[in-house]
Parts: structure tokens; C-alpha cells; sequence
């Protein structure tokens, strides 16, 4: 929507009406109008592209900030539309829930907005000093927030050739190639000792299948010639004789171990199960 200044006159009032960038329905209901004021056209533009009340841009107005991808300028330049938008639309609503806002009052919220509403500390910091004067002039304005950007600007530029030296570069390069070269030799030694492994665990599998071979001799199975071999007795044990005809237990030839008094005594749950008269 434009903003029109009156300059009298009908034939400033078509020049209006043909410069209007609405849709041809809307510009042939206008132009049909013998007796068509500048104000009406006004309210009928307003009314068609349904322009915010003067309240809906002050809450605009007081709750905007910068973009992330919007300059200090841009944003500046988007709270000074909003400022004379709720100018323009204060003194010309007449209706009744329109509130007419004063000019110092929208003019000490603008500055209170561009001042929260900055995202560069440093920008923020050179312009406060500007943003406390209610009587600066836009223009002034619009250069100091210039003057901060460009001085902020150089300022991240020297830092940051300062900040990159080139030995630095040399130096984190050498450590690089020092820990590749590490790397590399960790690795070989790795290599060594994994075939190593191999080889061990060839060797073992080779005898493993030579061990099954049917050729191969059986095993010898120890614990079974433990049990073949008769008990003996003290005396046989301490000569090495290996048929021995005596009691284990005692020693004595007159008899053998299953007869011996010395085994029932031994066994005594045996000799308490066993009647009264068998114990004598």
C-alpha cells in the first residue's frame, strides 16, 4: 500500500487511482466513482489489504529484535517503518477502539526497541549513547549505526589475522605428521604379533590332527590300571612285591582283609545294623 500526500486536485487524485498495484476488479470499482475523495480512497485501500491498527503495530513495534540473517541496518530500517506506520495509522483511524498514541511515546519506544533488540554487544555498546537521546534526528541516527557496524567489522578482521599465525599452522602440521608416523608403527607391530598368533594356533591344529590319525597310538588310560592293580599290604609295598598273599590291613597270612577284626572295627555302621547275636 502507498502512502499519499494531498496535493489537490482531480487529476492528482486519478494519477492515485492508476498507480494503485492492486488487481484490475479493484482499480475499475475506484474508478467508477465520480466524486471520490483522497481520504475515502485511503479507506478503502486500508480496508482492502487489511492494514494493521495502530495497536497490533505498536505490539510490533515493542516486541521486534534482529534477524539472524538481518544487519544492524536492516533491522533499524524495519523499526522505523513500524514507527511511522503507527503514526500515520494513529491520526488517521477514527474509529473508536483505535488509540492515538503520542509521538514522544512512540518515539522513546523505537529507540527502547533498537537498543534491546540488537544482537552485536559491540554495536549495542557505541550506539546506547545515541538511542538515550529522544531528539535525534533518523538520519543521525541511521549513521552512527553505520559508523558502529564498519568500526565492529575491522575490529573481527584484525583480530582475526592475528589470531592465525602462520607458525601455528607449521607447528600443528608436525604434530599431525608425528602421530601418523605413530599410528603406522602401532600398526606394524600389530601386524607381527597377529601372525605370530597364526602360526601358533597352525602348529597347534597340525598336531591335533596328527593325534587323530588311526595310526597314531591310543592313549593311555592310567586310571584304569589303578584299578587293576590289586591292594597290597605295608610289607609288600616297602620289598616291591608284586603278588602279595597277605592282609592289606593287618599284614597277617592267616586270613584276608574281608575277614580281618581290624576292618569291622573300622566299620563301625555296618557293625551297628547287624543284630545281637551276630555281634558275638
Amino acid at each position: 500500500m502507498c502512502h499519499f500526500v494531498e496535493y489537490g486536485g482531480h487529476r492528482t487524485l486519478l494519477l492515485v487511482i492508476r498507480a494503485i498495484n492492486g488487481g484490475m476488479v479493484l482499480r475499475s470499482y475506484i474508478e467508477t466513482y465520480k466524486d471520490l475523495s483522497l481520504e475515502r480512497v485511503r479507506k478503502i485501500l486500508r480496508n482492502y489489504y487489511d492494514v494493521k491498527n495502530a495497536t497490533e503495530l505498536y505490539q510490533s513495534l515493542a516486541s521486534i529484535c534482529q534477524g539472524s540473517k538481518e544487519t544492524p541496518q536492516e533491522f533499524l530500517m524495519r523499526a522505523l517503518d513500524l514507527r511511522q506506520k503507527i503514526l500515520f495509522s494513529s491520526t488517521q483511524d477514527q474509529s473508536e477502539d483505535t488509540l492515538v498514541y503520542e509521538n514522544d511515546h512512540i518515539q522513546k519506544l523505537f529507540l527502547r526497541t533498537v537498543e534491546t533488540g540488537l544482537q552485536d554487544e559491540n554495536v549495542r555498546i557505541r550506539v546506547r549513547g545515541y538511542l538515550r537521546n529522544p531528539t535525534i534526528s533518523d538520519e543521525e541516527l541511521i549513521l552512527q549505526v553505520n559508523n558502529a557496524v564498519s568500526t565492529e567489522n575491522e575490529r573481527v578482521r584484525k583480530l582475526r589475522n592475528q589470531n592465525l599465525p602462520k607458525s601455528a599452522q607449521v607447528s600443528q602440521v608436525a604434530e599431525k605428521a608425528e602421530s601418523q608416523d605413530k599410528i603406522l608403527k602401532t600398526l606394524e607391530a600389530l601386524k607381527v604379533e597377529v601372525a605370530q598368533v597364526k602360526s601358533q594356533l597352525k602348529d597347534i591344529n597340525q598336531e591335533t590332527e596328527q593325534a587323530r590319525l588311526p595310526n597314531s597310538p591310543a592313549p593311555v588310560d592310567t586310571r584304569n590300571q589303578r584299578r587293576n592293580t590289586p591292594p597290597k599290604c605295608l610289607q609288600c609295598q616297602t620289598s616291591g612285591n608284586d603278588k602279595c598273599s597277605h592282609c592289606f590291613i593287618c599284614g597277617s597270612d592267616n586270613h584276608f582283609a574281608i575277614e580281618c577284626r581290624q576292618n569291622r572295627g573300622k566299620n563301625a555302621l555296618n557293625s551297628r545294623r547287624l543284630p545281637l547275636r551276630g555281634q558275638k
